[in-house]
């Protein structure tokens, strides 16, 4: 998992042949990756959306903001909350499900520490 998010950064920081396909790959296998770390055995799992242009823009942003630093994958879940939040009309149950939560509980013990 930090390897694919190092890949991702150095693809943003340095841009090469086929970059746009290589973000939105390293993207997806991220977003898979966290919603099953983030579920027990037992949790129900929708099949999760495909990250749109506008999520890729709002990460790629974010990591050129870090200096250098690999945001975690905490970081860009909790990221993408707060602009789910903002921006639909989606409970904080969903938001948190949609994001790899294991529940909404969980979703605010992680707002609490940003």
């Amino acid at each position: 998992m930090i390897e694919m998010m190092r890949l991702l950064h150095d693809e943003i920081r340095t841009p090469g042949f086929a970059t746009a396909a290589m973000i939105e790959s390293i993207s997806e296998f991220l977003r898979i990756k966290l919603s099953r770390l983030t579920r027990t055995s037992g949790d129900a799992v929708p099949e999760p959306s495909a990250f749109g242009k506008s999520d890729i823009a709002l990460i790629h942003d974010y990591i050129e903001a870090q200096s250098g630093r690999s945001p975690s994958v905490t970081e860009l879940a909790t990221l993408k909350a707060k602009r789910l939040l903002a921006e639909s009309d989606r409970l904080i149950k969903q938001v948190a499900s949609e994001t790899g939560f294991k529940s909404p509980s969980n979703f605010a013990l992680a707002f609490e520490r940003t």
